[in-house]
């Protein structure tokens, strides 16, 4: 079945509108829905007082509909009691200035308190509702994001230091040290790179970016092993944000789940061009295939004008359609619109949905319907499509990292250098894989690895081969520095 639907947010508005919105749904063909991935507060209100009446009650009018449920973990926004139990679990900014209470994922991804509530609320929901017919599968946390400088990861990272060299002799060597007398000797000296220490020192930086997304790959794997243990028929998957992310390795967050989805916004209230880039939107989902080398799904497609302060563009008629179709031709095997309805009060008023704020049917809503009755008719037609490119395009986070500490010069840009070719095989016709340094790349017969500033042995001789079997790789100044 190719999955069809839409972001819905029951908690938001009276429980006698429930039924209303599930026949809409249906009458549109949407047959999916994801839930509750910003519900904690009502999943549990106080400590260890976990209530699911109401989300029972949801699902099961959702499913009365013929509509089956992907439910989010609900660890990227916590309530203001969890928040208050641990009070240093806050992120700290790059400034050394700690955050406070009044946005989403403020919290420390080290911090040993936040995690246990995370297992708790993960656990919990997992035991009741690994049963349920309705529910097919999981979304881990929301767009896991944002460096940590707080004592805890300082301490982590120290550690991570410690199991990554070994010595401190090591560690010396490694990050040549010896510049400027930075020599360490005792483990508890390393500091993290906050803005208040000025330029740090190259190797450090790179390692503590590494560092800060191992974290998060840990984060998500502490909720994927209890949801593996609870309800194993479910899949597991994590809302991803495109090729424009770049602070955690999306391939290493990739490898325990089972599909990798992501969120695609052409237009927001940040971005106010007349004009969709859509080469940059295609290469956003290249990017998201590639990462298990799999048809990949939109877990939130944009439907409606985004923003939050401001008022983005609003999908011109039709665009919704052609996003949609450009999402399947590059490998999606599901499409989720962000949102079912336009939020009446919080930070997303501004971002609208299928359904205005007055929940009635309109422009937007005919849109969803028109392509569900399509993809109702050649939905099977279509799942499970082979991306059969002749061009790989080598990713390294490593890479991208490296060029955050060091960017070599003012007019220098890693993303911008390998979107620009992306972007002239695109403009061509030219199908691409984006795939990690370690890929087989026998299949293929040309690879582009731009910039290729970190090179390790192993992507060497991962290169030399393709190239001695009749491959032609294109590569640029800047690599192997």
């Amino acid at each position: 079945m190719f999955h069809f639907g839409v972001d819905y947010y029951p908690e938001h508005w009276p429980e006698e509108r429930w039924a209303t919105d599930a026949q809409l749904m249906q009458a549109a063909g949407v047959n999916t829905v994801r839930l509750a991935e910003f519900a904690w507060s009502f999943l549990e209100p106080e400590a260890g007082d976990f209530d699911f009446d109401w989300l029972d009650r949801a699902i099961e009018i959702l499913h009365a509909h013929g509509i089956q449920v992907i439910l989010g973990t609900p660890t990227a926004s916590a309530p203001p009691w969890v928040m208050a139990m641990f009070p240093d679990s806050y992120k700290v900014n790059e400034n050394g200035q700690r955050r406070t209470y009044g946005n989403r994922c403020e919290f420390c991804p080290t911090h040993a308190g936040y995690r246990e509530r995370g297992r708790l609320v993960t656990r919990a929901m997992a035991e009741h509702y690994a049963d349920n017919p309705a529910v097919i599968g999981w979304q881990i946390d929301n767009e896991l994001n944002g460096r940590c400088y707080c004592p805890n990861c300082r301490a982590a990272f120290q550690n991570w230091l410690r199991e990554r060299y070994g010595t401190l002799e090591t560690l010396n060597a490694a990050w040549g040290t010896i510049f400027w007398s930075h020599v360490y000797t005792e483990w508890s000296q390393i500091p993290v790179p906050v803005e208040t220490g000025g330029v740090p020192n190259p190797g450090l930086d790179l390692d503590f970016r590494r560092f800060m997304s191992d974290t998060f790959v840990h984060f998500q794997q502490e909720q994927v092993d209890i949801l593996r243990q609870v309800c194993p028929m479910q899949f597991i998957t994590h809302n991803f944000m495109g090729f424009n992310f770049d602070q955690i390795d999306y391939f290493k967050l990739a490898q325990p789940l089972d599909v990798v989805t992501w969120d695609n916004y052409p237009r927001t209230g940040w971005r106010l061009e007349k004009e969709v880039n859509h080469a940059y939107v295609a290469l956003g989902h290249d990017t998201m295939r590639g990462l298990k080398r799999q048809p990949f799904w939109l877990m939130e497609e944009q439907s409606g004008s985004g923003g939050w302060q401001t008022v983005g563009i609003n999908p011109r008629p039709g665009e919704m359609r052609l996003w949609t179709y450009q999402a399947i031709a590059h490998g999606a095997d599901a499409m989720i619109y962000f949102r079912w309805r336009t939020a009446r009060y919080g930070t997303e008023q501004y971002w609208h949905g299928v359904l205005y704020h007055h929940g009635q049917p309109g422009r937007r809503y005919d849109e969803l319907k028109a392509i569900g009755g399509e993809l109702q008719r050649a939905g099977e037609k279509i799942l499970g499509a082979e991306n059969r490119n002749p061009v790989a395009m080598i990713l390294s986070y490593d890479t991208r990292w490296a060029f955050q500490g060091q960017q070599n010069h003012v007019d220098f840009h890693y993303p911008a250098l390998f979107t620009s070719y992306y972007k002239a095989l695109h403009n061509r016709n030219i199908g691409v894989d984006i795939v990690p340094s370690d890929a087989d790349l026998s299949r293929y017969r040309l690879v582009i690895a731009p910039a290729l500033y970190i090179l390790p042995q192993e992507t060497a001789d991962n290169l030399r081969p393709f190239v001695q079997n009749g491959g032609m790789l294109i590569t640029t100044a800047r690599s192997a520095v």
